[in-house]
C-alpha cells in the first residue's frame, strides 16, 4: 500500500485503488542441505552463487523458464 506509483503523492493514492499487480512471484532457491550443506548467509550473492559452483555439476539445475531464471539477477 506503500508504493510510490508517481512522484505526486495525490495521483499515487488515487491509482493505488485500482492497481493491480502485472506480475507478482517469488523467485527462491530450494535446495537438499544434506546434499550440499546448509547456506546460512541471507546475501544473495552468497546464496545463489551454489548455482555455479562447479563441484555441484550435474547436481544442481535451474528452473528452465525465461520469466523465473531473469528475475533472480
Amino acid at each position: 500500500m506503500n508504493l510510490q506509483f508517481d512522484s505526486d503523492a495525490s495521483v499515487s493514492a488515487k491509482v493505488a485503488d485500482y492497481a493491480v499487480p502485472y506480475m507478482f512471484c517469488t523467485v527462491g532457491l530450494i535446495y537438499n542441505k544434506d546434499e550440499l550443506g546448509e547456506i546460512k548467509s541471507q546475501d544473495p550473492k552468497e546464496v545463489w552463487k551454489i548455482l555455479f559452483d562447479t563441484s555441484h555439476e550435474s547436481r544442481v539445475g535451474m528452473y528452465s523458464s525465461m520469466r523465473e531464471s531473469i528475475a533472480w539477477r
